[in-house]
């Protein structure tokens, strides 16, 4: 790994998907959130085109982005992570699924008479 690849001044934040940062989200290890935080946003631009590749090794990463080949070193593999991640879609369930608000839980049926006449 170069030392001078993926370089940035501003460190890699995603409040919107990981409101409490990437090491307390439970999907990336130690080691993986400092890489990200660090290089995250080296990552975000050059896979966007705001960047031009510097180094050979961001050369590689930009054809990893473009589809041209696998994720093979550190940075690939966990910025595959990340996009894989945040391209989740979240499904929530919920007991009350389908009720609106102004419905009741169970019909009420005590004001009906029509109960009264069966035999």
């Amino acid at each position: 790994m170069a030392q001078d690849s993926f370089q940035s001044a501003k460190q890699f934040r995603d409040s919107k998907h990981f409101p409490y940062g990437f090491g307390r989200s439970g999907v990336f290890t130690t080691r993986q959130a400092m890489l990200l935080e660090k290089h995250g946003q080296a990552y975000d631009d050059l896979a966007s085109g705001l960047r031009t590749p510097q180094t050979a090794e961001e050369s590689q990463f930009l054809e990893f982005c473009q589809g041209q080949r696998t994720a093979q070193n550190d940075h690939e593999k966990i910025w595959l992570q990340y996009r894989q991640h945040i391209g989740r879609k979240t499904s929530y369930l919920s007991m009350e699924a389908g009720r609106g608000k102004s419905q009741p839980a169970m019909a009420d049926y005590s004001d009906d008479d029509s109960w009264d006449d069966i035999s």
